[in-house]
């Protein structure tokens, strides 16, 4: 009876060896997340084959374990933990469970799949440029199955030029320490890591995001700090502009800060302006701004408004 144990356990160590030589050839290589940003790549160059593509951002590869992987990794955690603690009486009952549910993956051919984010420009005209980022759902032979946009934003070449600084995080102070190219400590980083982590949330929002936030850097670029109070009167201009036919700006309050609940949530200013015609006549508007600096909407001011220009 030993001898025939012996001569099982040995049959089943070599099956064991042999499902873990094929499975290894099923499971995610070293170079998937090359290969999945190769397949993206290839994908969005051939549906905009008209076009020139300028690829810039990849997220990390997220790969898509099926159940029986993840009880897999944890048959292969516990025999660890029974080799670690003196165990060894038991491994070969979790060889064997080890042994069948690498059986079942490959007798049923489960793979992997793959996730992964990709922002790429594409170019329309001398001026006009298209931004999408998309999520993508890549299959284990690296074949694109599905995908996801995330938002789609319109620049023109000198917003384009700005993501780019946006993607690669250049500094907008002068003497910035960006050792080993890490802005993520310095004042720059700060105000990338704001709007990046606004596009995360709020993708839905992602033009008036980004635009803000290349408003803020042109802001810095220029006045080499951030100067919240033109950076906001620009804000309100772009905004009124789209919505009211104006000659002129007569002036603009200073900006107040919001807070709810101690933190703060945003901020307020108030803006008078002419209107063209005959009897050119003067509005006044509240305007309201979020964290980032985008208009939330405003409300035309009944006369007297004085009293709100007072600084």
């Amino acid at each position: 009876m030993i001898f025939v144990r012996a001569r099982y356990m040995l049959k089943t160590a070599l099956s064991f060896l042999f499902f873990i030589s094929v499975l290894a050839t099923q499971a995610q290589p070293y170079d998937a997340p090359e290969k999945v940003r190769a397949t993206i790549r290839n994908y969005v160059d051939d549906q905009f084959r008209d076009n020139k593509i300028l690829h810039y951002d990849y997220s990390n590869l997220f790969t898509h374990k099926p159940k029986q992987y993840l009880e897999l990794d944890s048959l292969e955690l516990l025999r660890d933990s029974l080799k670690l603690y003196n165990y060894k009486s038991q491994v070969p009952y979790i060889d064997t469970a080890i042994y069948e549910k690498q059986k079942e993956i490959l007798d049923n051919k489960i793979r992997f799949s793959y996730e992964m984010e990709h922002e790429f420009i594409v170019e329309k005209g001398d001026n006009e440029f298209e931004l999408y980022s998309f999520t993508f759902f890549v299959s284990h032979n690296y074949l694109v199955k599905d995908l996801n946009v995330l938002y789609k934003v319109v620049l023109n070449k000198r917003n384009k030029d700005l993501y780019y600084q946006f993607v690669e995080e250049t500094p907008l102070y002068p003497n910035e320490n960006t050792y080993y190219g890490s802005t993520d400590q310095s004042k720059s980083g700060k105000i990338y890591s704001m709007y990046k982590n606004a596009l995360f949330m709020y993708p839905q929002s992602a033009s008036e995001i980004l635009h803000a936030g290349f408003a803020l850097m042109r802001n810095v670029l220029k006045y080499q700090k951030i100067n919240r109070q033109e950076f906001l009167q620009y804000q309100a201009a772009v905004y009124l502009e789209e919505r009211y036919n104006l000659s002129r700006y007569n002036r603009f309050s200073n900006f107040d800060l919001i807070k709810i609940e101690g933190a703060d949530a945003g901020y307020k200013l108030y803006a008078e302006f002419v209107q063209p015609g005959e009897e050119q006549q003067i509005l006044a508007v509240y305007l309201e701004f979020d964290i980032y600096g985008v208009v939330l909407g405003h409300e035309e001011l009944v006369a007297p408004w004085e009293s709100y220009f007072k600084n």
